[in-house]
Parts: structure tokens; sequence; C-alpha cells
């Protein structure tokens, strides 16, 4: 429910007007609340696209280094260590 519509059902239901704005005000803030945590899944979902896309390119450019190394010969790589 909307807060508005929450205000409107206590209103109708008699409670005081304190107790209405207390509970509105609750409720708006937890709609808030819940619009923000929907946005954060979504960034950590596009965040966690991402690393899987690093790890994916850092494995394919490990497996092209292993491929450029056979090719050379062992004088030709001081920096290589097996």
């Amino acid at each position: 429910m909307k807060a508005r519509e929450i205000e409107g059902y206590l209103r109708a239901m008699g409670f005081e007007k304190g107790i209405v704005y207390c509970i509105t005000a609750i409720s708006e803030m937890n709609g808030v609340q819940q619009k923000q945590l929907m946005d954060m899944a979504a960034q950590l979902d596009q965040m966690s696209d991402i690393v899987s896309n690093f790890a994916t390119i850092s494995e394919e450019m490990n497996k092209n280094v292993k491929r450029m190394q056979a090719m050379l010969p062992e004088d030709d790589l001081p920096h290589v260590t097996k």
C-alpha cells in the first residue's frame, strides 16, 4: 500500500491524527528505503557482471600468454618462470 492509502484507511478507522501521522511517515520512509534497496540490488547485479567479465578476460589473456610462450624458445623469455 502507498502511504496515502494507509493514511486514508487509518483515518476511516477513526485513529487519532498523531498516530495516523506517525504511521504514514513510517510508511513513506519504508517506501523510500525499499526503492533504495532495489536500486542497490540492481547496481550490485551490474557490478557482479563486470567482475565476471574481468575474470573471463583475464582467463583468456592467460591462455593467450601461454600460447605465445610456447611459440618462443626458452632463451627469449628471461623473465618468465615455470
